[in-house]
């Protein structure tokens, strides 16, 4: 009779947790729907060049982005990145941090690197936000996924953001399943956008062309 009700217990158990990671499912889809959508239209509005429309379009990616950080922050401050979740909500957990301050990027990178690690999400996608973070600290990146824009006279210009080993940058890119940086730059132009890697550029010199924009 004991062994039953234990039985019982067990299955009752494992029911609300699959429905506890299918409503988390659920939610962090969403999470991830948002994050997307708001992106693909604020890159529509760009190509317009209206600078009303380009600050509206920026003010709303800011307020999904504060409404997406609150839950999925709220989330892995009280349980830590939840297990057993889909691709698609451990995608969303990354575009989340991948998109805030550089305060909670340095907070939440170990997640992202641990999880990485695991399989969880992509080696790339760690790679991708320590980049981002170096960056933004004005330092050089080490797998050359972050790019700077330019403006001139004949359009806009984007720069590779200054590598810290640039003679085994592909090497590198390698071991973090990403592409090799020419067919990074491929694709900028296949997308109609110049994308150029100078290897003797500063980031202080970046900075200053950045700076006459």
């Amino acid at each position: 009779m004991k062994r039953w009700t234990l039985f019982l217990l067990l299955c009752v158990s494992c029911s609300c947790f699959a429905q506890e990671n299918q409503s988390l499912d659920s939610l962090l889809c969403a999470i991830h729907d948002k994050d997307q959508s708001v992106r693909q239209r604020i890159q529509s509005v760009f190509l317009s060049g209206n600078r009303d429309s380009i600050m509206a379009a920026s003010l709303q990616m800011n307020a999904v982005d504060q409404e997406n950080q609150a839950v999925v922050f709220g989330i892995l401050d009280k349980e830590g990145w939840p297990a057993g979740l889909c691709s698609l909500a451990n995608s969303a957990i990354f575009l989340v941090i991948d998109h805030a301050a550089l305060p909670a990027q340095e907070k939440y990178y170990p997640m992202v690197k641990e999880k990485a690690d695991e399989g969880i999400i992509g080696k790339g996608d760690a790679a991708t936000l320590q980049d981002r973070i170096l960056m933004r600290k004005g330092e050089k990146q080490i797998y050359g996924t972050q790019t700077a824009s330019v403006r001139k006279d004949d359009g806009t210009v984007y720069y590779l953001w200054p590598v810290e080993n640039p003679d085994k940058l592909d090497e590198l890119r390698k071991e973090v399943n990403l592409p090799p940086i020419a067919d990074y730059i491929a694709i900028f132009k296949q997308q109609g956008m110049m994308l150029v890697w100078d290897k003797s550029l500063s980031v202080d010199g970046l900075k200053q062309m950045m700076g006459k924009n």
